[in-house]
């Protein structure tokens, strides 16, 4: 069996308390009656399943927490002969966020908290990969943000600080594998400081100086649905 790695032992306890702290567990269809889906795709499913957090030796049934389970399971052979080498060479996408989440917050980056990851399998053969997030409690993507802020100062403030962020990150020499509006979690309340704005699905963040133009270009095209010219 494929090991998970998990943060901490509680959170570890909390998910074997539910019978869902293996792999095989996470990344079985059945996963969708513990909790929320958020989204799913060809080959990959975001859950939100809210569980119990005790602390040992504590009384009551614990503070309930919820987490995001993003698995992804591929089929043997299933991939469009474009695929191959990246997913023969880099492993899936989900199998390789876990990194990039780590990347991230030793740059002082917020992140949603990695909780636990695992992978197993390579290509040609069947993969499945799974992370597991506690939830940002605070924060919304920042698309719907914009969707629900009236404030016409509050909602370019808070843009802006995500426009900055990826700034900063290109100044160092990294790019995103996601800079889409969709991809930054910010405060509801909004925000004037890019350290509360917060990264999330980013498999391919890495130094790639090469792809900042990419980068730009999609949050142009997203500020251009926001805000008027």
């Amino acid at each position: 069996m494929a090991p998970l790695f998990w943060q901490n032992e509680l959170f570890e306890a909390a998910f074997r308390e539910a019978e869902i702290d293996s792999l095989d567990a996470l990344c079985d269809e059945g996963l969708q009656l513990c909790g929320e889906v958020i989204t799913t795709a060809k080959t990959r499913r975001l859950v939100r399943i809210q569980l119990p957090y005790k602390l040992p030796g504590a009384d009551g049934d614990g503070q309930l927490i919820n987490y995001y389970v993003k698995t992804q399971v591929v089929p043997a052979f299933s991939l469009a002969p474009k695929k191959w080498l990246s997913y023969l060479l880099r492993g899936t996408p989900v199998g390789r966020e876990s990194g990039s989440l780590r990347k991230l917050a030793d740059m002082n980056v917020k992140v949603p908290l990695l909780v636990a990851a695992g992978a197993s399998g390579r290509f040609p053969g069947e993969m499945k990969a799974v992370i597991i997030t506690r939830a940002l409690e605070t924060h919304m993507d920042l698309e719907a943000y914009l969707s629900n802020e009236s404030d016409p100062v509050k909602r370019k403030v808070t843009a802006e600080c995500a426009h900055v962020l990826v700034d900063a990150l290109h100044n160092r020499g990294f790019a995103l594998g996601g800079a889409r509006y969709r991809n930054f979690l910010v405060p509801k309340i909004g925000t004037e400081s890019i350290f509360e704005v917060a990264l999330i699905d980013q498999p391919d963040f890495a130094r790639a100086p090469h792809k900042r133009a990419r980068d730009q270009r999609l949050m142009s095209q997203d500020h251009g649905r926001f805000f008027l010219s």
